[in-house]
Protein backbone atom coordinates (compact mmCIF):
# COMPACT_ATOMS: atom_id res chain seq x y z
CA UNK A 1 0.00 0.00 0.00
CA UNK A 2 1.51 3.36 -1.00
CA UNK A 3 0.52 6.62 0.53
CA UNK A 4 1.31 8.41 -2.21
CA UNK A 5 -2.38 9.60 -4.09
CA UNK A 6 -2.63 8.70 -8.29
CA UNK A 7 -1.77 12.50 -8.46
CA UNK A 8 1.06 12.62 -6.47
CA UNK A 9 2.40 9.14 -8.63
CA UNK A 10 1.59 10.52 -12.24
CA UNK A 11 2.22 14.35 -11.75
CA UNK A 12 4.80 15.90 -14.26
CA UNK A 13 5.94 12.40 -15.87
CA UNK A 14 3.10 11.55 -18.25
CA UNK A 15 2.21 8.21 -19.93
CA UNK A 16 5.41 7.02 -20.26
CA UNK A 17 7.33 8.57 -17.25
CA UNK A 18 9.28 11.52 -18.64
CA UNK A 19 7.08 13.66 -20.38
CA UNK A 20 7.45 16.56 -18.92
CA UNK A 21 11.05 16.70 -20.05
CA UNK A 22 9.93 15.36 -23.75
CA UNK A 23 7.57 18.38 -23.68
CA UNK A 24 10.49 21.09 -22.59
CA UNK A 25 13.31 19.48 -24.89
CA UNK A 26 10.27 19.82 -28.21
CA UNK A 27 9.95 23.80 -27.06
CA UNK A 28 13.48 24.82 -26.39
CA UNK A 29 14.94 23.26 -29.59
CA UNK A 30 11.88 25.43 -31.17
CA UNK A 31 13.32 28.69 -29.42
CA UNK A 32 16.80 27.57 -30.47
CA UNK A 33 15.52 27.00 -33.83
CA UNK A 34 14.08 31.01 -34.81
CA UNK A 35 17.87 32.97 -34.11
CA UNK A 36 18.90 29.69 -36.33
CA UNK A 37 16.63 29.92 -39.07
CA UNK A 38 17.51 33.97 -39.34
CA UNK A 39 21.32 33.21 -39.33
CA UNK A 40 20.49 30.32 -41.98
CA UNK A 41 18.23 32.70 -44.46
CA UNK A 42 21.47 35.65 -43.85
CA UNK A 43 23.54 32.48 -45.39
CA UNK A 44 22.07 31.70 -47.81
CA UNK A 45 21.04 35.29 -48.97
CA UNK A 46 24.63 36.52 -48.58
CA UNK A 47 25.97 33.28 -50.44
CA UNK A 48 23.87 34.19 -53.41
CA UNK A 49 24.50 37.73 -53.55
CA UNK A 50 28.57 36.80 -52.94
CA UNK A 51 30.56 36.55 -56.49
CA UNK A 52 32.24 33.51 -57.05
CA UNK A 53 35.95 34.94 -55.79
CA UNK A 54 34.48 35.46 -52.45
CA UNK A 55 32.79 32.16 -52.06
CA UNK A 56 36.14 30.49 -50.11
CA UNK A 57 36.77 33.76 -47.97
CA UNK A 58 32.93 33.15 -46.43
CA UNK A 59 33.04 29.63 -46.28
CA UNK A 60 36.00 29.87 -44.80
CA UNK A 61 35.24 31.95 -41.83
CA UNK A 62 34.87 29.87 -38.58
CA UNK A 63 31.26 31.88 -37.54
CA UNK A 64 29.79 30.42 -40.99
CA UNK A 65 31.15 27.07 -39.69
CA UNK A 66 29.89 27.78 -36.30
CA UNK A 67 26.33 28.50 -36.99
CA UNK A 68 26.09 25.33 -39.65
CA UNK A 69 27.11 23.33 -37.25
CA UNK A 70 24.88 24.67 -34.50
CA UNK A 71 21.78 24.82 -37.07
CA UNK A 72 22.35 21.37 -38.15
CA UNK A 73 22.38 19.65 -34.79
CA UNK A 74 19.43 21.70 -33.37
CA UNK A 75 17.69 20.62 -36.84
CA UNK A 76 18.64 17.46 -36.22
CA UNK A 77 17.79 16.80 -32.71
CA UNK A 78 14.38 18.88 -32.65
CA UNK A 79 13.33 16.37 -36.04
CA UNK A 80 14.54 13.45 -33.84
CA UNK A 81 11.98 14.38 -31.08
CA UNK A 82 9.17 15.14 -33.58
CA UNK A 83 9.49 11.88 -35.33
CA UNK A 84 9.77 10.08 -31.75
CA UNK A 85 6.68 11.59 -30.46
CA UNK A 86 4.61 10.58 -33.60
CA UNK A 87 5.78 7.12 -34.15
CA UNK A 88 5.22 6.17 -30.00
CA UNK A 89 1.86 8.32 -31.03
CA UNK A 90 0.46 6.47 -34.14
CA UNK A 91 2.55 2.97 -34.45
CA UNK A 92 0.26 0.80 -32.27
CA UNK A 93 2.15 -2.15 -32.58
CA UNK A 94 5.59 -2.88 -30.39
CA UNK A 95 7.58 -4.59 -33.37
CA UNK A 96 6.59 -2.28 -35.75
CA UNK A 97 6.97 1.09 -33.14
CA UNK A 98 10.81 -0.49 -32.62
CA UNK A 99 11.52 -1.02 -36.11
CA UNK A 100 10.65 2.33 -36.81
CA UNK A 101 12.27 4.14 -34.19
CA UNK A 102 15.29 2.20 -35.02
CA UNK A 103 15.65 3.49 -38.68
CA UNK A 104 14.21 6.73 -37.86
CA UNK A 105 17.78 7.35 -35.26
CA UNK A 106 19.53 5.61 -38.06
CA UNK A 107 18.54 7.94 -40.17
CA UNK A 108 19.11 10.93 -38.28
CA UNK A 109 22.31 9.71 -37.10
CA UNK A 110 23.83 9.03 -40.73
CA UNK A 111 22.06 12.69 -41.76
CA UNK A 112 23.70 14.34 -38.82
CA UNK A 113 27.23 13.07 -39.27
CA UNK A 114 27.11 13.71 -42.97
CA UNK A 115 25.98 16.91 -42.57
CA UNK A 116 29.01 17.84 -40.16
CA UNK A 117 31.38 15.83 -42.28
CA UNK A 118 30.57 18.32 -45.58
CA UNK A 119 30.68 21.40 -43.50
CA UNK A 120 34.08 20.53 -41.87
CA UNK A 121 35.71 19.51 -45.50
CA UNK A 122 34.02 22.52 -47.16
CA UNK A 123 35.77 24.53 -44.15
CA UNK A 124 38.99 22.48 -44.65
CA UNK A 125 38.96 23.13 -48.29
CA UNK A 126 38.12 26.79 -48.69
CA UNK A 127 40.86 27.32 -46.08
CA UNK A 128 43.61 25.75 -48.50
CA UNK A 129 42.40 27.59 -51.72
Amino acid sequence: MSLYTPIKVAKGTGAAGNGTSFFIKQRVTAIFMIPLVLWLVTFVVTLLLTPIQGLPWFLSSPFSVFGAVLFIMNFMYHATLGLQMIIEDYISCKAYRISALIVMWGFNIVTTVGGLVSIFTIYILSRIV
